[in-house]
């Protein structure tokens, strides 16, 4: 059966169920390290230390105010963000990835441009998700502390824009972050499969993993900054022009002012794109394997 065939027998409702899984199972693990860097970014509590002494200090604030269960602030919102962006992301890779005979140059191009788009639909989609999101993972802010709360009180306050605030920021971060990573990712599998001889490195969870993780490690310390900006204008109840957010941060607190919260956001990448694509190839092996028996 041919690649375009396979493609054809897609069933959607095995990707969504598919996604779901893996949004649950990312959310449940690492919604603290998304807790703690948003918590950095939005409070300033830990602006003079963005390394660990940073994170130590946030983290005792949560536990202090609010135990353990402050670190799991907005799960299920994250649970709902996690699958409408996956949703579209995997659908678009899988349905839309180039045939493996193009050459690799051409492979990486429509790879890069595949994941961004992708990644772009999936981001305006769940943008109102990630800003109640913000809201409510934000250490003492109590006012946002339910869905239904956090829902009524920025639609009466800040309107309908209010829930598509800091858009354009997590445009700028999340499509060139998928599409690096996709990229970065696809190129190194190809890479580990020159040492793998006849097997497809797809199969090795230990190789997905490394290279899940070392694509997201590259493609954060380029689109952070982004991120940074995304989170400060989604915890305002105010729009911010995004130029002069930038020039304000960089007059207050110089330039490690846009990587504040950096590290829980990488240790959460790197963990969750290992486990992420170790996942997703076996599920996308296994619904391969279907299709050829059809």
């Amino acid at each position: 059966m041919t690649e375009i065939e396979n493609k054809k027998n897609i069933k959607p409702a095995m990707l969504n169920m598919k996604n779901f899984q893996i949004a649950v199972g990312a959310t449940l693990i690492l919604q603290p390290l998304e807790v703690l860097q948003t918590s950095m970014i939005a409070t300033g509590y830990s602006k003079h230390n963005i390394n660990f002494k940073g994170l130590s200090l946030i983290a005792t604030q949560i536990y202090n105010q609010e135990g353990l269960r402050g670190f799991y602030r907005g799960t299920i919102l994250s649970i709902a963000k996690n699958t409408v962006s996956f949703s579209f992301f995997f659908s678009g890779i899988e349905k839309y990835s180039p045939p493996t005979h193009y050459p690799v140059y051409l492979q990486s191009i429509l790879n890069l441009i595949i994941a961004s788009s992708s990644k772009l639909v999936g981001t305006v989609a769940s943008t109102p998700l990630a800003v109640m999101r913000t809201k409510m993972q934000i250490v003492g802010n109590n006012e946002y502390n339910k869905i239904d709360k956090c829902f009524m009180k920025i639609a009466k306050e800040e309107g309908f824009f209010g829930f598509y605030r800091g858009v354009i920021a997590a445009i700028l971060k999340d499509v060139p972050f998928s599409g690096i990573q996709y990229t970065i990712y696809r190129n190194l599998l190809n890479f580990c499969g020159l040492f793998t001889k006849d097997q497809d490195p797809k199969k090795n969870s230990i190789i997905v993993a490394t290279c899940g993780s070392s694509a997201a490690m590259l493609a954060i310390l380029v689109t952070y900054p982004f991120d940074n900006l995304r989170i400060r204008q989604q915890a305002q109840n105010k729009s911010t022009n995004l130029l002069q957010l930038a020039k304000t941060i960089k007059a207050a607190e110089g330039l490690k002012g846009f990587y504040q919260g950096y590290l829980p956001r990488l240790i959460k990448k790197c963990i969750q794109s290992g486990v992420l694509w170790m996942v997703y190839e076996k599920l996308a092996l296994k619904q391969k394997k279907k299709n050829m028996e059809q």
